[in-house]
């Protein structure tokens, strides 16, 4: 039987009727997990309920929630109701997100992120394991534990792209759930997390790597290179510097500039990478037909993580249902 560990994984963009078409089919091929992310449009929880009321083996995502647009106690509550609903296949996802989500959506100053995730993240580890909440504001009432027969074992990756994050993921957290990361900078990255583990006496065998490669599965490879140029070229020049910041990390601080010089005016689904930037389309813009899928892909299953694929945003049911066949993993 095949080690290989293949996840897919949406964009806001997708309906939600695609979205469940799809986790259904890639449950019966034996997929590891399935990420719904959360921005302006669906709630996610509600997704991945349905999701996990139609599938048997695949482990549901939140990829991710945001720490900003709910309670950590609301989000608490939705990771025992997931897992009860999923038989405890529910993975919590947990992110910082973007300024233009968390002040221009949810009205929230945008500070001090990986603070705010390593409070949250305590609080909400907290409250499954069975804890009181712990109240920071001067009150009468009695903290109070979360209502549900407990505790309950939650696996939570963190989405952590700077440094910091990275550690909260690596000492706190059952995992990692990164984007944008060339080959070599995701093995190295896995690399040290794994020695930082060691170290500090916990296990590697449970933790659990989420990793989306840049790689674009499409029938069509010139309409997979559009979408996937946009989205990484909005995402690089529209959501704040988190993500021109991990990409410079990597190598690329060239590209990152030539990509923001090139769109001035960024919108959904209108920006574009150029087309003389080879390294960043060789890295994180890989773009092949279903068939040829397994051996792009090898590379990254060998890295001891479950290699997630992106599905093309704004494309035919069908053709994403090609998408996730092509791209399952071996048997």
């Amino acid at each position: 039987m095949s080690t290989v560990r293949r996840g897919i994984g949406f964009t806001p963009m997708h309906t939600r009727e695609q979205i469940i078409e799809c986790a259904v089919l890639a449950d019966e091929l034996g997929y590891y997990s399935v990420l719904v992310p959360e921005a302006w449009g669906y709630d996610s929880t509600v997704l991945l309920t349905e999701i996990a009321l139609n599938t048997k083996r695949i482990r549901p995502v939140s990829g991710i929630l945001s720490i900003w647009g709910r309670t950590p106690a609301t989000i608490a509550m939705s990771a025992a109701t997931l897992h009860d609903v999923s038989d405890g296949r529910y993975i919590l996802g947990l992110g910082v997100s973007t300024p233009a989500i968390v002040d221009g959506f949810h009205d929230i100053e945008y500070h001090r992120p990986a603070a705010a995730m390593e409070r949250v993240l305590d609080e909400v580890s907290n409250l499954l394991g069975g804890g009181r909440a712990n109240l920071t504001h001067e009150t009468d009432q009695r903290p109070l534990r979360l209502g549900l027969p407990g505790p309950h074992e939650v696996d939570i990756v963190v989405a952590g792209m700077g440094p910091r994050l990275r550690r909260i993921a690596s000492l706190q957290a059952s995992g990692w759930l990164p984007v944008f990361l060339s080959r070599e900078f995701a093995a190295a990255q896995l690399d040290e997390m794994r020695q930082t583990r060691s170290a500090a006496g916990l296990d590697n065998d449970s933790f659990i790597a989420l990793l989306l490669p840049g790689v674009v599965v499409d029938p069509d490879v010139e309409r997979g290179r559009a979408a996937g140029a946009s989205n990484l070229a909005f995402y690089l020049c529209a959501m704040g510097d988190n993500y021109s910041r991990l990409i410079t990390e990597q190598g690329f601080g060239d590209e990152v500039q030539a990509v923001i010089a090139a769109n001035p005016r960024p919108r959904p689904g209108a920006c574009v990478v150029p087309d003389e930037l080879t390294r960043l389309w060789d890295e994180f813009l890989r773009v092949v037909p279903p068939e040829e899928a397994d051996s792009v892909l090898a590379p990254w299953d060998e890295l001891g993580a479950v290699c997630s694929i992106g599905l093309p945003p704004m494309v035919p049911t069908d053709t994403l249902l090609d998408v996730v066949r092509g791209a399952a993993p071996p048997q």
